[in-house]
């Protein structure tokens, strides 16, 4: 890879274990990811840019039909979801970090499935 370049991934398998049967279910999620670090095209050689982007996918499958929703079927959901932020240092210790993340959750039971795009600013201060 060149440098400034960093590949990322990240699996996990969980299991919520929980006295309703309904809400008890095993989630596996697979994610990966790039950043890229280059130089500042406003200021020359200082404060580098970051641009992140990545995604994933989560499974989840619950054990037993929850009876308010569905007596006849277990409920099962899978969400696709992609980001991408840039970080722009304003300052040595200081930066401004927009971030644009879309979730696009598929299920059985129509009152969970959803879809949704979030934008969101954030400041960051480092010690």
């Amino acid at each position: 890879m060149a440098p400034g370049v960093i590949l990322t991934t990240q699996g996990y398998a969980q299991r919520e274990d929980v006295t309703a049967d309904f809400y008890s279910n095993w989630e596996v999620a697979l994610s990966g990811g790039v950043a890229w670090t280059f130089g500042n095209p406003l200021w020359t050689s200082r404060y580098p840019w970051t641009w992140q982007i990545g995604g994933g996918v989560i499974r989840r499958d619950y054990d037993s039909p929850d009876p308010t929703i569905d007596p006849t079927q277990n409920e099962e959901d899978t969400t696709l979801w992609a980001r991408t932020a840039m970080i722009l240092p304003v300052a040595e210790t200081w930066a401004v970090i927009p971030q644009v993340e879309y979730r696009d959750q598929a299920s059985n039971y129509e009152i969970r499935a959803f879809d949704d795009l979030s934008v969101i600013v954030g400041i960051q201060k480092t010690f």
